[in-house]
C-alpha cells in the first residue's frame, strides 16, 4: 500500500479506492496496524504489571519506608511504576471521554472491564501514595494484595481478548 500511494497517480488511485479489492486490503492493512498499538499496548501493561509486583513484595518485607529511595533500581522501578498506571488511568478516561462525546457513556458504565482497569491503574498511584505517607504495615499489606488483584485481573482481561477472533 505505501508503493501504491507513492508511485500510482492520483486518478488512478481514486479509481482503486471505489473497488472491492482495494478496500478490502486498506481495511487488513488499518487492521494491522492497530493490531500492533494493541501488542505494544499489552507489553507496556505486562511491563507494568511486573514491576508492580516486585515492588509489591519488596514494599511489604520492608522495615520501614524510607530506605526505598536510597537503592536507585527500587526508586526507577517506582517512578515507572507512577508513570505506566498514570498513562493506563489517563487512557481509561480518555477512552470514556470519547465514548462520552459519541453519547454512548452508557455502553462505557455496562462494561465491567472498565471499572477493572480504573481501580487497578487508579489503585496503583493511591497505593503508592498510602506507602510513602504511612510506611509499611498490615493496612498497606491488604491494601496492595486487593490492587494486586485487580491488576491480575487485568492482565487476563488481555488474555481474555487474545483468544478472541
Amino acid at each position: 500500500l505505501p508503493e501504491l500511494l507513492t508511485t500510482v497517480p492520483m486518478k488512478k488511485l481514486q479509481k482503486l479506492a471505489a473497488t472491492r479489492i482495494f478496500r478490502a486490503h486498506l481495511d487488513s492493512y488499518m487492521r494491522s496496524g492497530i493490531m500492533y498499538i494493541y501488542y505494544f499496548e499489552v507489553f507496556l501493561y505486562v511491563v507494568f504489571t511486573v514491576i508492580f509486583t516486585r515492588l509489591s513484595v519488596k514494599f511489604k518485607s520492608s522495615k520501614n519506608g524510607t530506605y526505598e529511595w536510597d537503592d536507585i533500581v527500587i526508586r526507577d522501578m517506582t517512578i515507572a511504576c507512577f508513570f505506566l498506571a498514570l498513562y493506563f488511568l489517563l487512557r481509561e478516561l480518555a477512552q470514556f471521554h470519547a465514548m462520552y462525546q459519541l453519547r454512548l457513556q452508557r455502553n462505557w458504565f455496562k462494561d465491567f472491564w472498565n471499572y477493572i482497569d480504573i481501580v487497578a491503574s487508579g489503585g496503583t498511584i493511591v497505593l503508592l501514595e498510602y506507602y510513602f505517607r504511612m510506611g509499611p504495615g498490615p493496612e498497606y499489606e491488604h491494601f496492595a494484595s486487593v490492587i494486586a488483584l485487580f491488576v491480575w485481573m487485568k492482565v487476563l482481561g488481555f488474555a481474555k481478548a487474545f483468544s478472541q477472533p
